[in-house]
């Protein structure tokens, strides 16, 4: 983090904690720290933006470049944040790789899934078990440790976070990626036909324990689909899950046995996104 004040030891940035964000195979990183010295208390000497740089790698190639003069050697420059009033900064880094060189964590196995499903008059209902059992293992000889150590002395800089085999891990690391399994999650969801034109939806999904995280570790949602003109359904939902929210909406348009469905999907919370999709199904004549 550069105050652009060179030489200065109280110029020294606290931070406060460097988090991976889940679910995203370690592309991203929020990064918090607490406000420079001269941001509080100097006059004349006010700092005026706090500079992001990133660590290049020699196996990836690098996705910044900046252009100004102040660029660190072999750092890439990715922000500069105006210092403004408060105590805490915080910024959501892009890495330079995924979870291992090759792009993600390697592991094998063999899962079992059951479910079964119930259709009386308007109502029909599912209630599934996943992950019930599963024989998945980590192949911790195709994984990768990454050690984190950065040492900032006023204008000169040094750190290590070269790659290594895993087995160069601690134990207690190597037992606890061992240890990370895929945990059995349960689904139960309800359909219930109100109209000819109308159908409501609800659905709730909750994993059992703390394992690999493939979703939310609690969802629970509603739903409905729109059938006033028959060739052209219309769905609409939103769900509230662990770490915030989510909405969704699409339509299909069904000509004969070919069926054209357009989707899209936000979510707000701890991690924002949005996503947009199309599929071309086939059905009966």
């Amino acid at each position: 983090v550069d105050t652009g004040l060179e030489g200065s030891g109280f110029a020294e940035i606290p931070i406060s904690s460097i988090v991976d964000i889940p679910n995203d195979q370690g592309r991203l990183l929020r990064i918090s720290w607490e406000q420079s010295w001269f941001d509080l208390y100097a006059e004349g000497l006010d700092i005026t933006h706090y500079g992001i740089y990133r660590r290049q790698d020699g196996f990836k190639a690098n996705l910044e470049s900046d252009p100004s003069p102040d660029k660190l050697e072999s750092w890439d420059f990715l922000i500069s944040m105006p210092a403004s009033p408060g105590e805490t900064y915080h910024y959501v880094a892009h890495t330079l790789c995924d979870s291992t060189d090759a792009g993600i964590n390697h592991g094998t196995g063999v899962g079992l899934d059951l479910g079964a499903t119930w259709k009386q008059g308007p109502w029909a209902m599912g209630v599934a078990v996943q992950n019930l059992f599963h024989s998945f293992e980590w192949v911790l000889d195709d994984m990768s440790y990454r050690p984190g150590d950065v040492l900032f002395n006023e204008d000169v800089s040094e750190s290590d976070f070269d790659n290594r085999p895993a087995s160069q891990a601690p134990g207690a690391l190597q037992e606890a990626v061992a240890e990370l399994k895929f945990k059995p999650q349960i689904s139960v969801g309800a359909a219930y036909d109100a109209t000819d034109d109308l159908t409501l939806t609800g659905d709730v999904h909750k994993r059992l324990g703390d394992g690999i995280e493939v979703g939310p570790d609690l969802h629970v949602g509603v739903g409905m689909e729109y059938r006033a003109i028959p060739f052209l359904p219309i769905r609409l939902g939103a769900a509230k899950i662990t770490d915030g929210f989510q909405f969704g909406g699409g339509l299909s348009l069904a000509l004969g046995p070919v069926y054209f469905t357009f989707a899209g999907a936000l979510q707000k919370g701890d991690i924002d996104g949005s996503l947009g999709s199309f599929s071309l199904s086939f059905g009966g004549f």
